[in-house]
């Protein structure tokens, strides 16, 4: 058994902050506490402003028992980084800092050179970098402000990687532009999002949920998020043309921004009232139980399927077949056409959808494929086996430069 680690996690999102990354935050931080780890959580006030730790995220799930949560007093400002100071020397050596990353989380209008000067001068520190997202994209013909952001995201970005021991990455779709800012695959290691859910559920749960979703035994498709303004349409237009095609088949949205897709949806087509179900904001355990009752789920993706998608991770890790399209940031290194259904684009979920109701059999096996693949890819098990890995690699590579 490896030896224990104490861990410092910083982060600019933690529950009762609802958000991916501070669901994910949560959840390693309670894995890591229970392999025996130490493990210290430095995060922004809660949405009331206190320290207390509430729930959160995804459906109001996850927390983090076994880990101390030490709350600043802003969002990463001048009294959050002295905060910061007097937080670690409170905390023993040795230890690993562990930044949980996304540019637009740390405060000062998305713009936050001074915390991450502070981080990069953190020189006798052990630092590791998760990027969950680098920077904005740079189009100064069409969008200027977005351009000045991500300009000095990459700023940010450079300061985080220069002397950093490990580069985590939430999909491989960051590694160029980490390594333009100075990363060497040496200290790269991409670490997928695992699901936010709980990854079993009771057959008994599954089978009561599925009759309460469709009692007179009609099949059931579904479809998880928060149904932002990127995802919305894309999964209004596949949800429709199913129901107007397959008339014994009902449809579930799971997830904050069912309610309003839904009135969306039924706004232009009322006749699917009935069969249009909303599950918005249930407790995590609640939404697993809701997506194994499903017998297939549909995510279309503006950019395509990646391993930073935890909506998709839910479906593959309850077994669950998943209708999805390829795209921009869909990774090669993944066989996704093994465990998914996959398609070119958004518009031809649908037709996938359709064909695949009509051959149930085929279903059984391309479900059963991803939860094997999502165990031995995905899951916070091999996020934990991964991080150890390239840490313990770290002062090697750290000495040999």
């Amino acid at each position: 058994m490896p030896a224990a680690l104490r861990w410092v996690i910083v982060t600019g999102e933690f529950p009762p902050a609802r958000g991916g990354v501070g669901d994910y935050t949560a959840q390693l931080a309670h894995a890591l506490a229970e392999t025996g780890d130490e493990v210290h959580v430095i995060a922004p006030p809660g949405d009331d402003g206190s320290g207390e730790v509430g729930s959160g995220g995804v459906a109001g799930g996850w927390f983090a028992p076994g880990a101390s949560v030490h709350r600043l007093p802003d969002h990463f400002g001048v009294r959050s980084l002295a905060a910061l100071r007097a937080i670690l020397k409170s905390i023993a050596q040795p230890r690993v800092l562990l930044l949980q990353y996304v540019p637009h989380a740390f405060g000062h209008r998305n713009m936050n050179i001074p915390f991450c000067a502070w981080w990069a001068a953190q020189r006798d520190e052990r630092r590791a970098v998760m990027f969950h997202e680098v920077a904005s994209p740079i189009q100064w013909r069409k969008a200027v402000k977005e351009s000045v952001l991500g300009t000095v995201h990459r700023v940010m970005g450079r300061l985080l990687v220069e002397g950093a021991d490990a580069i985590f990455l939430s999909t491989d779709a960051w590694r160029p532009l980490v390594q333009s800012l100075g990363a060497t695959d040496l200290c790269v290691r991409t670490l997928p999002i695992p699901s936010n859910l709980p990854t079993m559920v009771a057959d008994a749960a599954r089978l009561a949920r599925r009759h309460q979703l469709a009692p007179n035994g009609e099949r059931l498709i579904g479809s998880f998020g928060s149904f932002g303004a990127l995802v919305a349409p894309a999964t209004m237009t596949a949800v429709k043309e199913v129901l107007r095609a397959c008339h014994d088949v009902r449809a579930v949205l799971i997830g904050r921004g069912a309610r309003r897709l839904a009135e969306r949806l039924l706004a232009e087509s009322p006749d699917h009232a009935e069969r249009l179900l909303i599950a918005d904001d249930l407790p995590a355990k609640e939404a697993a139980v809701t997506i194994a009752a499903c017998d297939l789920m549909l995510q279309p993706y503006p950019d395509g399927i990646t391993s930073r998608r935890s909506t998709a991770m839910a479906s593959l890790a309850l077994g669950k077949v998943l209708v999805t399209n390829a795209g921009a940031l869909t990774e090669s290194s993944t066989d996704w056409a093994s465990v998914v259904r996959l398609v070119e684009s958004p518009s031809q979920i649908q037709a996938a959808v359709v064909d695949l109701l009509n051959h149930p059999a085929s279903t059984i096996s391309l479900g059963e494929r991803a939860r094997r693949f999502y165990d031995s890819h995905f899951s916070l098990e091999m996020t934990i086996q991964r991080m150890r890995l390239a840490l313990s690699d770290a002062p090697a590579r750290r000495g040999s430069t």
